[in-house]
Order: C-alpha cells, then structure tokens, then sequence
C-alpha cells in the first residue's frame, strides 16, 4: 500500500512478526532510520527487550540532525536526487565502474577500507528498489521524532557511529547516547554509514562482548 509507508505502519509490521515469532523478550538491533521505528516499539513495548542496539542510527528529523542548531545531513540532498527522477537502480550499473569506489571513498560516501565486492554488494540491495515508495518512506521518517523515547530506556544500550558517515552523522548517536541513561558509545574513526558491510567482524566482536556482559545466553 503505497498510503501506508510512514513509522506507524512499520511499527506494525515489526509488532506482528514479532506476534506470529512467539517473541517474548529479544536483543533488538536497527541500523540507520530502522532505529526511529525501535524506539517507536520500546514506546510501546519496553518489556520485549533484553537489549537496544542501534547502528549507524537517527532518533528522528534526519535531515536535519540532532539539536536546533545542527546542518542538514545528506539525506536531504539524496531524497532532492530521487525528486529529480535519479533512479538509484542506477547505482548498480555505475558500481561496476572500477573508478567510482576511488571517487566514492574520496568524498567520504563510504570507508577508505571498503572492498570492492562489498561495494557491488551493497549497490546491487538498491538495483531493484521502487524509488517512489523509497523516498515516499523517508519523507515520512523525516517527519518523525521519538527522541522523547530515548530517557525513558533502562534496558541495556549500545550506540554505534561511523565518524565518516555523511546520511547520519556520528552526532546522532552522540546525542543519544548522551540522552539514554546508561548507554555506551562506539564511535569508528573510519567508518561511514555502512558498519555492518564494512566492519562486519570488529561489529559482531563488540556486539559479541554487551551482549555477554549485559545480557549473557
């Protein structure tokens, strides 16, 4: 349904897998905008988790960034681009280029140690995309805030940022961080927005070790 594409509407998808999964409590992990939609459930549902992780992650207004004063993030300029009528199927066709991972790498659009299959990995997740409802979701998400949710979590909290990551900077998980009461932060000097292709090994080591000391088995 292209009508309902908004946080609401996510919410309720995530509440009836985790209904017909027989899920009673869980480490629940989002990365990017999916974290607005986690906060969203801990709103509703705080006594399913055993954890909240959040990588590479917004609390809500992404384009805009955490506080009054912070400049407008890159989600902004590449929802102008799907307005515009750049497909990003395109990406696909320009990834096979050698060149474009140098010059993607160089404008800091992804980790200098990104591989290039990786690269052909991710661009090929966005080769089949509807772009309408893709930017139809973001503009929604864009209008959405759950930074409220964030000083009411007690249970055990990880955020993870790439210092590199120009679609949701660091900030991000900085300020929320800072606004959920006992949270850790792990901020990767050299990552961009892309920690779980790019550092897939050192995520799950550190995920890995919260996970045994806040919520062991």
């Amino acid at each position: 349904d292209p009508g309902a594409l908004g946080p609401s509407d996510h919410l309720r998808d995530l509440e009836r897998l985790i209904e017909v999964a027989e899920v009673e409590h869980a480490v629940f992990v989002s990365w990017s905008l999916g974290t607005q939609i986690q906060l969203e459930l801990y709103r509703r549902r705080p006594e399913l988790f055993r954890a909240f992780v959040a990588v590479n992650g917004s609390c809500g207004h992404p384009f805009d960034g955490p506080g009054d004063d912070a400049p407008r993030t890159r989600f902004q300029q590449a929802l102008t681009l799907t307005r515009r009528g750049v497909t990003i199927g395109g990406v696909d066709a320009l990834a096979r280029n050698p060149l474009l991972l140098s010059v993607a790498k160089r404008l800091g659009i992804v980790s200098p140690v990104l591989a290039h299959e990786r690269f052909l990995e991710i661009a090929a997740g966005f080769a089949d995309q509807d772009v309408e409802a893709f930017a139809s979701m973001v503009r929604e998400l864009a209008a959405h805030d759950a930074t409220d949710v964030l000083e009411d979590i007690v249970c055990p909290t990880l955020f993870v940022a790439g210092l590199r990551d120009p679609l949701i900077p660091s900030a991000f998980s900085e300020f929320m961080a800072a606004r959920t009461p006992g949270a850790e932060l792990l901020v990767i000097p050299i990552a961009s927005h892309y920690i779980p292709v790019e550092f897939a090994e050192y995520l799950n080591l550190k995920l890995d070790a919260f996970l045994d000391e806040y919520a062991p088995a």
